[in-house]
């Protein structure tokens, strides 16, 4: 039987983080969901990000490219075409798409789209101060797709679904509504979440 999570002790306190093969799921899903979100930015009824408080300002990095911030917990959310993390006084996480990486941002700055420098990554494995972060940034992703169900409706999601399985190179993985699903199992549960896949077949 394959272990799907690991108990660390953190200053006297028993976190449970996902496992290594829940967080390459995780980057999996991520990639997808980016996608999404790039669709989300050209809605026909205007940016959605904007609509929902996000601030926009021009990609440092990237030309001709946007970034997002909107504030969360204590922090920020940021998100651009090529990353999308959660960024707080002490550090936090981005997924950098490019890298197909999931890691911690050790800087008090966003990266810059493009440079990401390696002196902000921090190295080893997944710890809870590492989870306590994306936990951050997985709540946000939970909140927005509810409004994007509400606001949108749910053929959004699902237009962009099939749009994704179309373009070349890419790699779908769960329909958005079971997806939603399994990042909720994931975030409330990482002790029980199955693998995605086996995640799709159980839920039939």
């Amino acid at each position: 039987m394959v272990k799907l999570w690991a108990v660390l002790v953190d200053d006297g306190e028993k976190l449970i983080v996902p496992s290594g093969a829940l967080i390459r799921d995780l980057r999996r899903g991520l990639n997808q969901q980016m996608y999404f979100w790039g669709k989300d930015v050209v809605d026909s009824g205007g940016n959605f990000f904007v609509r929902e408080g996000f601030e926009r300002r021009e990609s440092k990095g990237l030309t001709g490219t946007s970034c997002y911030s909107l504030e969360w917990m204590g922090g920020h959310i940021h998100l651009a075409g090529s990353q999308a993390g959660w960024l707080g006084e002490n550090g936090g996480v981005f997924f950098i798409r490019p890298l197909d990486r999931l890691v911690q941002w050790m800087g008090s700055e966003p990266p810059v789209p493009g440079r990401w420098l390696r002196s902000s990554i921090k190295k080893g494995a997944v710890d809870g101060d590492f989870w306590f972060q994306v936990c951050h940034f997985l709540d946000w992703w939970l909140f927005y797709e509810r409004r994007v169900e509400e606001v949108l409706g749910r053929a959004h999601r699902e237009e962009a679904y099939l749009r994704y399985r179309k373009v070349q190179k890419s790699r779908p993985w769960l329909k958005p509504e079971l997806g939603i699903k399994w990042v909720q199992s994931l975030r409330s549960d990482p002790t029980g979440t199955l693998r995605s896949r086996a995640f799709a077949k159980s839920e039939g």
